[in-house]
């Protein structure tokens, strides 16, 4: 019965490897890259975080079609400015810190995980909250470390990987050079199927 059970899991880890393996040969996602502006990441449009500052970021989203709304909450930034798109259900947030954009909350996006994944390569951190389980809603964050942006997603449990990669995406964070995904993070993308597992208690 044990090498059984050994032989099933040395099956999956291998499948699994070369699924990821494919993915990463699969060329960018230009969906992915044209919703950013194929400018060098982190950065959305032409505004890089830490570097424009919020007179030329709301100047440019201007040229682009985007219509400033309000301001939003800040939490631990200085200001916020939403934009909106008429032509679309996007919707942004960008986040001032000392007159420079700091950080950018995208909306509705249009895509799913697996468009990031083939852009950007695999994630390296999957944070998943609330804590307690088992759940029945896994309330999920993706880091992608090579384009400093992470991924927010909602999935029903259980959760199978393809499931995953087939998640629409709720909202983005681009993130100031350096920073990581804040909250609750269970661990690397190695553990996140059997994250899923205690989580959803299957």
């Amino acid at each position: 019965m044990m090498p059984r059970l050994l032989a099933s899991a040395l099956l999956l880890t291998m499948l699994f490897a070369l699924m990821i393996g494919g993915l990463r040969l699969l060329p960018p996602d230009r969906v992915v890259t044209s919703f950013f502006g194929d400018c060098s990441m982190p950065c959305w449009n032409g505004i890089e975080a830490g570097v424009t500052s919020r007179s030329d970021a709301l100047a440019l989203l201007k040229s682009l079609g985007w219509v400033l709304q309000a301001d939003c909450n800040a939490a631990v930034y200085d200001a916020c400015a939403d934009l909106t798109r008429a032509d679309s259900h996007q919707e942004a947030f960008v986040y001032i810190e000392a007159d420079q954009v700091a950080e950018i909350a995208l909306f509705n996006p249009g895509f799913v995980v697996g468009d990031v994944w083939l852009a950007y390569g695999a994630p390296e951190i999957a944070g998943i909250a609330p804590d307690p389980s088992p759940m029945t809603l896994l309330n999920t964050s993706l880091w992608f470390e090579r384009a400093q942006i992470s991924t927010h997603i909602d999935l029903a449990c259980p959760a199978p990987f393809g499931d995953l990669l087939q998640s629409p995406i709720d909202s983005l964070l681009v993130w100031l050079p350096g920073s990581a995904m804040d909250g609750t993070v269970r661990g690397t993308l190695a553990d996140l199927r059997r994250t899923f597992h205690q989580v959803c208690g299957i």
